[in-house]
């Protein structure tokens, strides 16, 4: 040891050069351990918008970066907010992210706005009312449609079925309503839960959406 400190000292650009490798190998090691990566994949392209990256608190986010295609980025281990959506036809989706020790994959995948799924509606729903009268008996006799909404890029329904009553006897009356939820396949709209009911369960569909049975579940027949 003490003829390494002697060399140091007869030949100080020693001590330069061993400086320059400590800093070196604790950037190197802090690039190791300090950052991580997250990967953006954009569903529909440019069309939705950038996914723009925050950090920082609610109250004061900061801009991390701005992606415009699908990518890898290595950013610093801690919390940001991935924003995407922010464009006209889409509704602004958010997700909270925590990079640690494992690699983050996040799917920017906004749903159409209420407008724009509305005016797509408009077009679907010969073929939606259609299906629900071939799969559920007593469409237009005992009971009827009600209006109903698209959800997603327009290719979940949601409607209610109810009793082909005149409004008053349906104020005076008690009456059950049945919710609906329709999928499109292939291009093609099938009903997913047969039979209706009157609360639809995430329990009994799993493979609907919680947020699409929930507002589904909120749905009114017509006064």
């Amino acid at each position: 040891m003490n003829k390494i400190l002697q060399s140091l000292r007869n030949h100080p650009f020693r001590i330069v050069i061993a400086a320059i490798l400590v800093v070196g190998m604790l950037f190197g090691y802090q690039q190791l351990t300090g950052y991580q990566q997250l990967t953006i994949e954009l569903k529909d392209g440019p069309e939705s918008g950038p996914a723009k990256i925050y950090t920082g608190s609610k109250q004061d986010p900061k801009l991390v970066e701005e992606v415009v295609q699908s990518s890898s980025l290595k950013l610093r281990k801690g919390s940001y907010v991935v924003v995407g959506g922010d464009n006209e036809g889409f509704n602004v989706q958010s997700q909270n992210v925590m990079l640690d020790e494992n690699p983050v994959t996040v799917v920017v995948d906004p749903p159409y706005s209420d407008a724009k799924l509305a005016a797509l509606l408009e077009s679907e729903r010969p073929a939606i009312n259609a299906v629900i009268k071939k799969t559920i008996p007593n469409i237009d006799t005992t009971y009827l449609l009600a209006p109903g909404r698209l959800y997603g890029k327009g290719e979940w329904y949601g409607t209610v079925i109810y009793p082909n009553l005149t409004p008053e006897q349906r104020r005076l009356q008690y009456v059950d309503t049945y919710r609906v939820v329709v999928k499109k396949e292939s291009d093609a709209w099938k009903v997913i839960t047969v039979p209706p009911e009157i609360v639809l369960s995430i329990v009994t569909y799993p493979a609907i959406p919680r947020d699409i049975l929930i507002s589904t579940n909120n749905l009114k027949m017509p006064d």
